[in-house]
């Protein structure tokens, strides 16, 4: 009853009026009661999200951030290394001077990340080297499956639509775990035909796929952002394997006019395009996009020898990306 409370705009309104409460207000006032912080809290976390649905990306992070540090503070009682966590991942200058933030906020993140949040790479038991690796993601075109015959590894996130043919053997699937659990029948079916592929699954789907701890060692930062499946193949691949090089084929962050091909199974793809747009807006406010934009640059830079249209946008000025997702959905 008291989280439905507390969930009501119009009561948060009331509320934050009666306590004059502002969103900077959880950050410049420490000494404030358990239930003004528990107001604060949901304000903030309703501003996040109604303006990243309104693509007004501004102030969604500004107010996700002073969210952020207040769970660092510890005044939440929870999630205060994750929050840190989080922090260490989008201190980069850019975002912070695209959302405006105070001085002494930024020196505050910059500390959190100069203390044991600054490498976020998880320990490596590399069993295997490869010379050349290529992941392939949902936006990669034909030409992009035509050079594999000298590739060491293939990797995707789901079980491509396509004949792999000779290429099976090197064929590794590192599971989308909302589709693994929607559509395991279709993964147990692919093995089936494909029983020369790897996959790697974050739960048991079958008795030859089972659940890899590797999910549970890639440090968290729920609930304010979680890798998506080319952030944890990422750090999954640096787990497991020494490599040369990793080329990234057809990720780009849903920054183009057409982020899925055919030959890639998508559930989003099965709604109408007008609910696919609010699809990859709902699916970049739940993992978080400058989460994932920003985790990329930091990854392709802690792990090196990786190269693709997704590192070279990483890389790029956040506020240029974030536009072009404006201009891309945008109603």
């Amino acid at each position: 009853m008291k989280s439905k409370f507390f969930s009501n705009d119009l009561v948060l309104k009331i509320l934050s009026k009666i306590f004059f409460l502002n969103p900077l207000s959880l950050l410049q006032n420490p000494g404030l009661s358990y239930y003004k912080k528990r107001i604060l809290r949901k304000i903030l976390e309703n501003s996040f999200k109604k303006n990243f649905e309104n693509l007004n990306f501004k102030i969604a992070y500004k107010h996700k951030i002073f969210l952020a540090i207040a769970y660092s503070r510890g005044y939440f009682s929870d999630f205060t290394t994750e929050a840190r966590n989080y922090l260490s991942v989008v201190s980069h200058e850019d975002f912070l001077q695209f959302i405006d933030l105070d001085d002494s906020l930024i020196q505050e993140i910059k500390e959190v990340k100069e203390m044991e949040h600054g490498n976020i790479l998880i320990e490596s038991n590399q069993q295997k080297n490869f010379r050349h690796i290529v992941f392939l993601g949902p936006s990669a075109s034909e030409e992009d499956f035509l050079d594999l015959d000298d590739v060491d590894l293939i990797v995707f996130n789901k079980p491509p639509k396509k004949t792999l043919g000779a290429y099976s053997s090197k064929t590794l699937i590192i599971l989308n775990n909302i589709f693994s659990k929607q559509k395991s029948s279709e993964v147990i079916a692919w093995k089936k035909k494909y029983p020369q592929a790897n996959i790697i699954s974050q739960q048991d789907i079958s008795n030859s796929i089972r659940a890899d701890i590797v999910f549970d060692l890639i440090p968290s930062s729920i609930p304010l952002g979680s890798p998506m499946g080319l952030q944890r193949t990422l750090f999954i691949l640096h787990y497991y394997y020494t490599f040369e090089k990793i080329e990234l084929r057809g990720f780009n962050f849903s920054l183009t006019k057409n982020p899925y091909r055919d030959w890639y199974p998508s559930i989003m793809k099965e709604e109408n395009n007008e609910e696919f747009k609010k699809a990859i807006i709902l699916t970049n406010l739940g993992h978080d996009l400058v989460f994932n934009i920003l985790l990329t640059r930091l990854l392709g830079r802690l792990i090196g020898n990786i190269s693709g249209e997704a590192i070279d946008i990483s890389n790029t000025n956040i506020e240029e990306n974030l536009d072009r997702f404006t201009q891309l959905y945008a109603k």
